[in-house]
């Protein structure tokens, strides 16, 4: 009686919250352009909004909601209002691609059905749903990027989204310097930027793919990159620091060995060499201790090498050819007694894309999934090589990150990281 009571009393409040959410729902429908706000609002958010799944560290994450709302609102814009949308051949290619990668991760989850029980093939079939949605992201920023007001409206929102999650980075470790206390499945960093993503590897791996795009479509560019760089020596990850000089190295070496110099870029070399050093230098005296560890065998390297032996003997040794299905680590890893609690966010994988993907889809799942990336490499590199295309090198210095942080953290698979990275590929691509 009581219930019933509450209920009605509170009829006008969630009628009223249910008429705003279906607003905005059509409003987003019917113009892309704030689907694809809605997506960077979302990087925005990051981890600090979510609907929790009951056991799981992670959950239902607002960019989970808002990329079915951009397919629709660019299936709408093209049927309804018959915008001049159209499927780039980068789109296609990279659909025929990626194909193989779902429908064949798809084929083994489910063949893993009966051996997981229903519950556990849902929760990994949900994540399954997940990447699905986030490899969309691709198609539908080229398809609304095929027009030139589409294309800047991307470029503008991923440069503002960059340079507000650094801002909030900036706020946050003043404001709120520590997890300590365990909050909510996150390892408790202290005075390290996690902005809004409560992860300062995952964090620095983002500053890192997104620095020389975002640099290079931003106008103030040496406050910028001053800004960028002070953001990434506060997350302290030493897997970012060495993605960002992979990314630094390979990059320079495709554009020194097929670029006749000027003497104004010599000169922009040399100020470019003054700036490393001393990053070099404040990196020492800042973080010495985690510069030393860098070269030394501590205490952090000594386990993650003892678990990386740990899961290859027990889990990727014995499902090297079929995996035991997409995102069905953490359950494998149960049974293998390597992790007990599920509340935790890095029960999902190993502290290395390739294992995980390895232990999940087997080594030919893990063969299809790179082969995108891989390819995209190739074809840009060409691009460069060949006609000097500049965009091609934000392409390679965005994969090369990737690729190399994900050699200490499940980043491949991670879906803030992964849609950055995907609307730079199809931007670059277009």
């Amino acid at each position: 009686m009581y219930l019933s009571s509450s209920i009605a009393t509170n009829i006008p409040i969630i009628a009223s919250v249910g008429a705003i959410v279906s607003g905005i729902f059509i409003l987003l429908l019917f113009r892309p352009a704030w689907a694809f706000s809605a997506l960077f609002l979302s990087l925005m958010i990051g981890q600090t909004l979510r609907l929790p799944i009951t056991g799981q560290g992670g959950g239902i994450l607002i960019s989970d909601i808002v990329i079915p709302i951009v397919a629709l609102s660019l299936f709408f814009a093209v049927v309804v209002r018959n915008k001049p949308l159209t499927v780039s051949k980068s789109s296609t290619f990279y659909g025929i691609c990626i194909f193989p990668f779902l429908l064949y991760s798809f084929l083994l989850l489910a063949l893993h059905e009966r051996a997981l029980g229903i519950h556990s093939f849902a929760i990994a079939f949900l994540y399954w749903v997940r990447l699905f949605g986030v490899l969309l992201v691709f198609p539908m920023a080229a398809m609304f990027g095929s027009v030139k007001s589409g294309k800047e409206f991307i470029r503008k929102g991923f440069v503002s989204t960059y340079w507000m999650l650094i801002t909030l980075g900036y706020m946050q470790i003043f404001i709120f310097p520590s997890l300590v206390g365990n909050i909510n499945g996150w390892d408790p960093h202290i005075h390290r930027m996690i902005s809004t993503w409560f992860d300062p590897n995952f964090f620095g791996a983002f500053i890192v793919i997104g620095m020389m795009p975002a640099l290079y479509w931003s106008r103030f560019k040496i406050p910028l990159f001053v800004l960028s760089c002070g953001a990434l020596l506060l997350t302290a990850s030493r897997s970012s620091w060495i993605a960002c000089i992979a990314a630094m190295l390979v990059t320079g070496c495709f554009f020194f060995l097929t670029t006749s110099l000027s003497q104004a870029w010599k000169k922009a070399i040399h100020v470019f060499i003054v700036i490393c050093i001393l990053l070099v230098v404040t990196i020492s005296g800042v973080f010495s201790d985690r510069v030393v560890k860098l070269f030394t065998h501590d205490p952090t390297v000594s386990i993650r090498t003892e678990a990386y032996k740990e899961v290859w003997r027990r889990m990727v040794e014995p499902n090297i050819v079929f995996g035991v299905g997409y995102n069905a680590y953490q359950f494998s890893a149960k049974d293998a007694g390597l992790i007990q609690d599920f509340s935790i966010h890095s029960r999902a994988g190993s502290d290395n894309s390739i294992i995980t993907l390895l232990v999940t889809t087997g080594i030919i799942g893990t063969a299809l999934f790179l082969i995108p990336i891989l390819f995209g490499l190739y074809w840009h590199a060409a691009s460069w090589i060949l006609s000097s295309r500049k965009e091609s090198l934000l392409y390679i210095w965005s994969a090369i990150a990737l690729l190399v942080h994900s050699q200490f953290e499940n980043s491949l698979l991670y879906p803030h990281l992964l849609i950055p990275f995907l609307l730079i590929s199809a931007l670059v691509s277009i």
